[in-house]
């Protein structure tokens, strides 16, 4: 209950604070005119990530679920691309002995068609 409370009261501040910046005459053009500031946000604008990667092992269940769930994702939102098929009722068997620990599969390819910060994750 006081997570709640406290995440609605913080989620009103911060959006009288954005409020303020956006009708403050003052700060717009401070922003516009300062050097400083332009010089710090010229190097914001530098900073990517390329790529993230995550490590998990899965078993032949886990792989199930997460081939089921990747396939019932939303079309309007992701864009899938699949290289395993889900069955129904069967659940398969994805993963093969191996030996050498050198060899991936690509599980699937997934682009979030609406999200600013995230393009694609891949699963392999």
């Amino acid at each position: 209950m006081k997570k709640t409370i406290f995440y609605k009261k913080r989620k009103l501040f911060i959006d009288q604070i954005i409020d303020v910046l956006e009708k403050n005459e003052d700060y717009k053009r401070f922003v516009k005119t300062d050097e400083r500031y332009k010089e710090m946000m010229e190097r914001n604008d530098q900073l990517t990530i390329w790529g993230i990667t995550f490590f998990d092992t899965y078993d032949n269940k886990g792989i199930n679920k997460l081939v089921k769930g990747i396939s019932k994702l939303n079309k309007g939102k992701y864009d899938v691309d699949l290289t395993l098929r889900p069955k129904r009722f069967k659940d398969l068997n994805y993963l093969n002995l191996q030996y050498d620990h050198t060899s991936t599969a690509s599980l699937a390819k997934v682009k979030l068609l609406d999200d600013m910060f995230i393009r694609e994750i891949t699963s392999s």
